[in-house]
């Protein structure tokens, strides 16, 4: 049973990564893709765009101003 569940796991994590590879390969990789599962392409898309906005929200900044303006107050 094992060895099973070891060589499933494996299989799916191979499957994975191409699907991965076909994403970040091809714009439309539903199409152009040789070959292609829905449940691991989607599960591709999904860790695609975590990973990107996870880039995003670490690297780019909340807001651009920190400080409102000054107000012009006379005297």
């Amino acid at each position: 049973m094992g060895k099973a569940f070891r060589y499933s796991a494996f299989a799916s994590f191979v499957l994975f990564m191409i699907h991965m590879g076909f994403l970040k390969k091809y714009p439309h990789p539903e199409s152009e893709a040789p070959f292609c599962i829905d449940p691991f392409l989607n599960a591709a898309k999904v860790v695609d765009f975590s990973i990107h906005d996870f880039w995003v929200l670490m690297t780019k900044p909340g807001m651009t101003k920190m400080l409102p303006d000054r107000l012009n107050i006379p005297g």
